[in-house]
């Protein structure tokens, strides 16, 4: 049906269109930007983002300006009055039940109140003009739509237009952006982790090890450091074997130990891996949602994965990342061993001792 084709339906006058685009801040001769925008919905509470005031923005203007002036405003009142059956100036249950009856659709109560939920931001149980706008900006609708197309849309896949809601709040960073982030989460997790991971392994590697103990035997910075012999690294005044058999002696360690000894190496792999993990699951995503069939054979923005394409992307992932972090894991253990550094020297003779005596097969072990 043509937008406004009900002639028995009260039409919205002009002065009341007027009103209601003032009500947002905007002005006859001053279109609706979406600072202005913003500033309204921020009013009635609405936590929604930047992207989708955007989107609002784009859907309603159509002479290209960046903003909506009245007319394009008018022009999203009477696409919402054609269906407001009840002239309640909102869409409420009733209207969608009549709607649906007309167009010959399915109408339980159920999906009626799915569709209502779906808009309905300020949860009033009714969709009026702001949560109507925002949803038509995620319905794949012609310039020259009619309300039936967008009725049929809206009716057709509730779960779709949430999955296109949160696209645009929260859009894909893409492979390079996932790599970016992922590597910020590394350099995180080691900065926080680390000293968890040092005194796990001690504790795993020395059977009948203590976590108070071993806390008070490698201090805090022996903690970032790793577990290697503290003795390579004296307290003030400790001069001799006899000073370092003392109860109270404790080794400290600088600035310069901790990070070069044992943070660092970590620090130098793991934000990579993590970054790996990240862009090769975009990826995965990316070339998995090319091939999917969720909008009849072509790929949309938005559409969330199911199950078993999530098992799917993420087995890739875990294929392209356990090469990698497999051997870097073991010789990380093997260095973490109290005597791990005094009897390997550092990293790369560790890894060349374990190829030497065991193949290169053994850096891949438990993988």
């Amino acid at each position: 049906m043509p937008l406004g084709a009900e002639p028995h339906k009260r039409k919205r006058t002009g002065y009341e269109i007027k009103q209601e685009f003032r009500e947002l801040g905007g002005k006859r001769y001053s279109p609706i930007s979406s600072q202005t925008l913003a500033g309204a919905l921020q009013r009635r509470n609405w936590d929604i983002s930047k992207a989708e005031i955007n989107a609002m923005i784009e859907f309603a203007d159509q002479n290209g300006s960046g903003k909506v002036n009245l007319t394009e405003f008018a022009r999203l009142r009477r696409i919402l009055s054609a269906l407001d059956h009840t002239e309640t100036n909102r869409l409420n249950k009733e209207d969608l039940r009549i709607e649906l009856k007309r167009l010959g659709l399915a109408a339980p109560s159920e999906k009626i109140e799915q569709m209502i939920a779906v808009a309905d931001v300020e949860k009033t149980g009714r969709v009026n003009l702001l949560e109507f706008w925002r949803l038509l900006t995620v319905l794949p609708l012609n310039p020259g739509f009619q309300s039936d197309a967008m009725v049929q849309l809206w009716w057709q896949d509730t779960d779709l237009i949430t999955a296109r809601f949160l696209a645009i709040r929260d859009p894909d960073l893409g492979t390079m952006g996932e790599l970016i982030a992922g590597t910020a989460s590394g350099v995180a997790t080691c900065l926080i982790g680390h000293p968890f991971d040092t005194l796990k392994v001690r504790m795993q590697m020395e059977a009948g090890s203590k976590m108070v103990p071993v806390i008070q035997e490698l201090g805090l910075g022996g903690l970032y450091r790793g577990v290697e012999n503290a003795d390579s690294y004296p307290a003030p005044g400790v001069t001799s074997d006899r000073d370092r058999n003392r109860k109270h002696y404790r080794p400290t360690l600088t600035l310069t130990l901790t990070l070069t000894s044992g943070l660092a190496s970590p620090m130098a792999t793991v934000p990579a891996l993590t970054g790996l993990s990240f862009g090769a699951y975009a990826r995965a995503k990316g070339v998995v949602t090319s091939m999917s069939d969720l909008s009849g054979g072509k790929a949309e923005n938005g559409c969330k994965l199911n199950l078993s394409q999530m098992l799917l992307c993420g087995a890739y992932t875990g294929v392209v990342c356990t090469s990698i972090v497999g051997p870097m894991e073991l010789v990380k253990c093997h260095l973490q061993a109290k005597g791990g550094l005094e009897k390997y020297g550092g990293t790369y003779a560790c890894a060349r001792s374990i190829v030497s005596e065991h193949g290169v097969r053994a850096l891949f072990k438990g993988v």
